[in-house]
């Protein structure tokens, strides 16, 4: 269920970069990678804050705002699993790794799709159970 089309960017990249990267592929987070491994990730949350903030995007570089501490899973996790982590972690984005090197993203969106699914082949309670993992 997770994404494999990552949106990842060098932690030099400008925050305001960084947003218009986020508005053009349509994703809430991107990943900060160097050299091949995960240092952070940037969100939605990490934007809004910075806004608010009045810091110039233009001028900030998103590694010194991205959350360094980054949850993630390797790609062998069940879906029951991963939606623990980002329940305890209070996180709607969740990035799936292979040692420090990303592969794939898990998001909250994945969540509601794959619950549609099993709502369908499974039933109701199949998919309640599926959604008061990840909620």
């Amino acid at each position: 269920m997770m994404s494999v089309n990552l949106v990842t960017c060098r932690p030099d990249h400008t925050v305001r970069d960084v947003a218009r990267q986020m508005h053009d592929r349509n994703v809430g987070s991107v990943l900060v990678v160097e050299d091949g491994a995960l240092t952070g990730i940037f969100t939605e949350r990490d934007l809004v804050r910075l806004v608010a903030s009045g810091a110039p995007l233009h001028a900030s570089r998103v590694g010194d705002h991205a959350e360094r501490d980054v949850a993630s899973v390797p790609p062998d996790t069940d879906a029951a699993d991963a939606a623990a982590v980002m329940n305890r972690h209070r996180i709607r984005h969740l990035p799936v790794t292979d040692g420090a090197t990303p592969v794939g993203m898990v998001s909250l969106r994945d969540f509601f799709a794959l619950s549609g699914a099993v709502l369908r082949a499974q039933g109701a309670e199949a998919a309640t159970t599926l959604l008061r993992a990840a909620t």
